[in-house]
């Protein structure tokens, strides 16, 4: 495969910061290691996609650079308090470079965090009861299903446990997000910087905030349009977010895409979690990129508080998808 790209003065290689440059490059190296019984070679993709990329090449949607910080995306945040009273811009670039990987490895006690979230114990508690969940649906995005393994919770084990030691990479996920809303392991690109920018664990999100995730990326989908957590924290932002428990996500006044989702969501979702790591001899990753851990493994106790997105510092594609949907108003989806 021959990929033209644009080199720097250095002779190194400049990544396509618009999102859909990234995704025609994307698009290309899928072909390139789509092999002739129609299976992907994931590690040929590795090598021709994400081997061109820094950690904050794919971790900012608009193309910073480590040594200019003017032009990096501005997160009008929330902090200090969970009402929010305390306003403060956050640049996402410094939130990458230099909580990035750490925080995506930090642990917490799980006395930071509330008795409602303490309270709970998983069903999922054998395996007979997991493997009855896999049977019903597919859970890999990207690669084969035995390359992901799904694992109950021991007794005792709350959402936000530390994780086990010498595990590397293993997070827990809510089975009825999984059911619910077609949510696959790995997760995507967009759905991962979501996770990091708030710096939460996935299943500190509330599950019916998944909902607006999920249904922002099938609105894309359907549009031909790149999801990014640029556009996404346009419209949609986590106000009023108390630290010790899930993480809701709302919608911006003026600016909803959806009707919110039930607010019931299913009965005993709290108690729906169970482990997720890859398969003992499986190369694939559950929550890496190039080697860089994508967001945080474990329940954190310093969840951001996004109450939106800098549309000066937007690139031209995202404004031009911003305007677009803004023009569309009310999806009902």
């Amino acid at each position: 495969m021959v990929v033209v790209r644009e080199c720097d003065e250095s002779g190194r290689e400049v990544f396509p910061s618009d999102p859909l440059d990234r995704q025609q490059l994307r698009l290309q190296c899928l072909n390139h290691a789509t092999q002739k019984n129609g299976l992907i070679d994931w590690k040929v993709y590795d090598s021709t996609y994400f081997s061109h990329m820094t950690f904050s090449d794919i971790s900012s949607e608009s193309g910073c650079s480590d040594s200019d910080n003017s032009d990096c995306v501005l997160l009008y945040s929330t902090s200090g308090t969970s009402r929010g009273k305390e306003i403060n811009e956050v640049s996402s670039s410094d939130m990458v470079r230099e909580q990035g990987s750490q925080l995506a490895c930090s642990e917490y006690d799980i006395e930071n965090f509330s008795d409602d979230v303490q309270r709970y114990e998983s069903t999922y508690s054998d395996q007979a009861k997991v493997n009855f969940l896999r049977s019903k649906l597919s859970i890999l995005s990207m690669t084969r299903e035995e390359d992901v393994a799904l694992a109950p919770c021991p007794p005792g084990e709350k959402v936000c446990a530390r994780r086990p030691k010498g595990v590397k990479e293993i997070l827990h996920m809510y089975a009825a997000v999984l059911e619910e809303f077609g949510v696959r392991i790995p997760f995507t690109l967009f759905e991962m910087d979501v996770l990091r920018l708030l710096n939460v664990a996935p299943t500190q999100i509330h599950p019916n905030s998944w909902a607006f995730i999920r249904g922002f990326e099938i609105l894309c989908d359907a549009l031909d349009m790149v999801p990014t957590a640029g556009v996404f924290f346009h419209f949609y932002g986590t106000k009023g977010v108390d630290k010790g428990s899930w993480v809701p996500i709302s919608a911006h006044p003026g600016k909803q895409l959806f009707p919110p989702f039930a607010s019931n969501f299913k009965k005993d979702w709290k108690k729906s979690f169970l482990r997720v790591q890859a398969a003992k001899d499986s190369s694939v990753s559950v929550a890496s990129v190039a080697g860089e851990v994508r967001f945080p493994l474990g329940w954190t106790a310093n969840p951001l508080a996004v109450s939106g997105y800098h549309y000066q510092k937007m690139t031209p594609y995202e404004q031009g998808v911003v305007g677009f949907l803004d023009r569309m108003g009310r999806t009902d989806i």
